[in-house]
């Protein structure tokens, strides 16, 4: 452990930097079915983005924030 140790000194920083980017790449991925929902439900099949009982805010925001005077359902695809 400790030649290990050794020559992993030198490369203290990339060896500390490799998980958390790792973390950071599989939390990416993870959401990416969480926004293919979003394509699915409101592009595709067309359900109200700011519908009181279906409808998502943060979708609705996102969309907002990107099409400042309206979308249709092929700017939400």
């Amino acid at each position: 452990m400790k030649n290990i140790f050794g020559y992993l000194r030198s490369y203290l920083g990339l060896a500390i930097l490799s998980p958390i980017l790792m973390i950071g790449e599989v939390l990416a991925d993870l959401t990416l079915p969480y926004l293919m929902s979003f394509i699915v439900n409101y592009g595709i099949i067309g359900m109200q983005i700011d519908g009181p009982d279906q409808g998502s805010r943060f979708a609705a925001g996102v969309m907002t924030l990107l099409h400042k005077t309206g979308y249709g359902r092929m700017d939400i695809i």
